[in-house]
């Protein structure tokens, strides 16, 4: 079997845990590096006798974890959700549309939704409901930028199954970080070498003794989600890092790309400076620079924004 014949589906599910059947025409994602992994927790024997070898374990419970990276591209169509869409709202973003315009996602603590993700290695597929999970977008200058996820969801046994005779993927090309808009406290002058966003959310299995794999549903429990981005060192004057260093939120946002149906603009209204280091670039001084990415207003929700446009 090899590795590199790889199809990936994903379709939100309108009922938790009920396979939707995502179809490859309509829900294929142009997945890198997809891995799944069976997390098993046995049910160990400990009975005591005049031998100490162990009793053979039973399998008490099991949910799968998946990891994989998607380029980020929108769907070519100004307010029409790309596909990657369902995975970020499977990760706790809420998806908001204007018709015509955009499509963003911000996070939400309530009413998360799910996917059912069928992955398909070569002769061998694997059907995960109930996915949910967290991710990071990466940005770095000269490349593509991708969203590496990181998906649990729960077990069904593998099967022989043929790849799909015909995929459909979305026919847009990603936008290279290049000739990007990127502020960070009103600063747009900053030569930063990469980006990235962390949502850092919990998810984690739900215990249930009524399921049959002994897991209930994925659930996501909290976030704190971080902004990391690297520039080259600049004057005080130009940029005062220290003085706000958990004092002073600041505004941080980036453009990819510029094509109708193809721009996706990132947003943290409030970074907090949380951790500065200095570095070395090729010879040049660099400061890594992590923020948290805080709440903009008291109902929170709105610490990050991905807009599609």
């Amino acid at each position: 079997m090899l590795e590199e014949r790889s199809v990936m589906l994903v379709k939100e599910e309108t009922e938790y845990g009920v396979d939707p059947t995502p179809n490859s025409a309509d829900n294929a994602i142009l997945a890198i590096g997809a891995k799944i992994k069976e997390v098993v927790e046995p049910a160990e024997r400990l009975g005591q006798t005049k031998s100490l070898s162990r009793f053979a374990s039973q399998l008490g419970s099991i949910y799968c974890e998946l990891t994989f990276q998607v380029e980020v591209r929108g769907s070519g169509t100004e307010g029409v959700a790309p596909r990657l869409g369902d995975l970020l709202e499977a990760c706790g973003m809420s998806e908001g549309a204007v018709v015509g315009s955009s499509v963003s996602y911000k996070p939400t603590s309530a009413s998360i939704k799910s996917v059912t993700i069928y992955l398909y290695k070569d002769g061998r597929r694997y059907i995960v409901t109930g996915a949910r999970g967290s991710f990071k977008l990466l940005a770095p200058a000269n490349k593509v930028a991708t969203i590496e996820f990181t998906m649990k969801g729960l077990y069904d046994a593998p099967t022989d199954t043929s790849l799909p005779s015909t995929v459909t993927y979305e026919s847009t090309t990603p936008p290279v970080c290049k000739n990007q808009t990127l502020s960070l406290d009103s600063v747009t002058t900053l030569k930063v070498q990469s980006s990235e966003i962390d949502l850092a959310a919990e998810v984690g299995p739900r215990i249930s003794k009524i399921a049959s794999t002994g897991i209930g549903a994925i659930e996501i429990t909290s976030r704190k989600p971080i902004l990391t981005i690297n520039p080259e060192s600049v004057s005080i004057a130009t940029l005062d890092l220290r003085s706000k260093l958990l004092a002073t939120t600041v505004a941080y946002s980036e453009i990819i790309g510029s094509a109708d149906g193809n721009k996706i603009t990132i947003s943290v209204p409030k970074a907090n400076y949380a951790d500065i280091e200095y570095a070395d670039r090729e010879g040049v001084m660099v400061e890594n620079i992590k923020c948290e990415c805080a709440r903009n207003s008291d109902a929170g929700d709105d610490e990050i924004e991905i807009k599609f446009e």
